[in-house]
């Protein structure tokens, strides 16, 4: 029993070594895309939906930051994420199929700068309804730059009269760990994040109490649930493989009808699990005012194809998650059953 738990430990370690190198190759590739600016007044940037607060010039990116459109396919939890961007001296377009000639803007399309995204790029803005959709409804992918990573010359772009372009085209990709960046042009950003005590302590600051309890609901939603499901499809599965074979099942066997119960229960699950994260990281300015307006608001804006974003990594964890923890279950109960009294 105990050479099948180290042998099984140590594939999983091994997978997962093999996992992380393996996604971090596939950021090497440089896609194409379109960036705006904002933030006249330093204040705009530290508002941002991802509920950051105020950001600090010399932490992590600074003020190089920017938003991620809301229709994106990598906008959900993008909070955080960094992207190397650089000016691409060529021509671009906006949603309602303006053509603009940005092959002279940039100053050293080789450049480029780190941005970390903080804040969202609303498809649907009624406020700003007309230049929201023009950038950010998905035509190509997006990103509203800070003015201070937009202007500076590691971006490069020219100010025609003094203005700087309202948009260019540019290429970028997702920076994973430190991956990549050797040999590179950006300079690498020394990224920080805040935890334990300090982190409580914003939260409560911006939120109150009640922040830290962001998500409660969707939460038990989505949990309660989910161990209903995994349970009795593995008692079920257990069962009827056990009743076939006609003999209890063996570890092995175990951690394989554990896999399928999980990555089962992981899938059917998966846009409760969207509706809890997006409640519990959308800060105190969020967007959804409750679950059923979460609901709402993301069938209308993004389709319910939306539900199911993120599925492929949550069947995988979880279903490993079952793979490891039913064998175990099962080994436990039996290390631990009451033992027969003897006179």
């Amino acid at each position: 029993m105990m050479t099948y738990f180290s042998t099984l430990l140590s594939a999983l370690l091994l997978a997962g070594a093999r996992f992380a190198s393996g996604s971090a190759k596939i950021d090497w590739q440089w896609k194409s895309g379109r960036a705006s600016w904002y933030g006249n007044g330093d204040w705009p940037i530290h508002i941002g939906g991802c509920g950051y607060d105020y950001l600090w010039k010399d932490e992590g990116t600074g003020w190089d930051v920017a938003a991620l459109a809301d229709v994106s396919p990598d906008y959900y939890d993008s909070c955080g994420l960094c992207y190397e961007i650089a000016c691409d001296p060529t021509w671009t377009s906006d949603y309602y199929g303006e053509k603009f000639d940005r092959s002279r803007v940039c100053y050293d399309s080789s450049a480029s700068v780190v941005v970390r995204i903080v804040d969202t790029c609303q498809c649907t803005y009624p406020a700003n309804w007309w230049s929201n959709k023009r950038w950010c409804c998905g035509d190509k992918a997006h990103f509203d730059v800070s003015m201070w990573a937009f202007e500076k010359g590691a971006l490069a772009l020219k100010a025609w009269n003094g203005v700087f372009s309202n948009a260019v085209a540019l290429e970028f990709w997702t920076y994973v760990g430190v991956v990549g960046w050797e040999g590179t042009n950006a300079t690498i950003p020394d990224i920080t994040v805040s935890i334990g005590g300090d982190q409580v302590r914003s939260i409560v600051a911006r939120e109150g109490l009640r922040g830290l309890y962001a998500g409660y609901g969707a939460f038990l939603l989505r949990d309660l649930p989910f161990d209903a499901i995994e349970f009795v499809a593995y008692e079920q599965l257990k069962q009827g493989l056990s009743t076939y074979l006609k003999r209890e099942l063996k570890p092995q066997e175990t951690s394989m009808i554990g896999a399928v119960a999980g990555g089962f229960t992981g899938l059917v699950t998966t846009p409760l699990d969207v509706l809890k994260t997006r409640l519990m990281t959308q800060g105190a300015n969020g967007r959804y005012k409750s679950l059923v307006d979460a609901v709402v608001q993301i069938a209308r804006d993004e389709g319910t194809a939306a539900f199911l974003k993120g599925w492929q990594p949550r069947l995988i964890w979880i279903s490993l998650g079952g793979f490891v923890f039913f064998p175990v279950l099962e080994a436990s109960k039996k290390a631990f059953a009451p033992q027969p009294l003897t006179v």
